[in-house]
């Protein structure tokens, strides 16, 4: 497997999500209204852990597809590729409840 591949497919992945993150801090604050910013990291988790989840899917989707249709190398980046997305990204959903305390 060339090690390039798994690297871009990780690399893309991660600043994927940390932009998706970016939207989940910027959206609530922009809908909430001035009596609900209490509620802003309760926003950002739940926006966090919806485009974790959805991403994570699609790239057990991508891995399940290109494994079946003979690209195992790439089937395999898009495996190791949520799992190190989920190592990283469910502590940053969590983040705004460590640090307000």
């Amino acid at each position: 497997m060339e090690e390039s591949k798994l690297t871009k497919i990780i690399v893309w992945n991660i600043v994927i999500y940390f932009l998706l993150c970016i939207l989940c801090i910027g959206i609530p604050k922009i809908f909430l209204s001035s009596s609900a910013k209490d509620y802003l990291p309760l926003a950002f988790m739940i926006l966090c852990m919806i485009s974790l989840g959805l991403q994570v899917l699609i790239n057990f989707f991508l891995c399940g597809y290109y494994y079946l249709s003979g690209k195992k190398d790439l089937g395999l980046s898009f495996f190791i590729s949520p799992l190190i997305l989920l190592i990283i990204g469910v502590p940053i959903c969590y983040s705004p409840f460590i640090l307000s305390k």
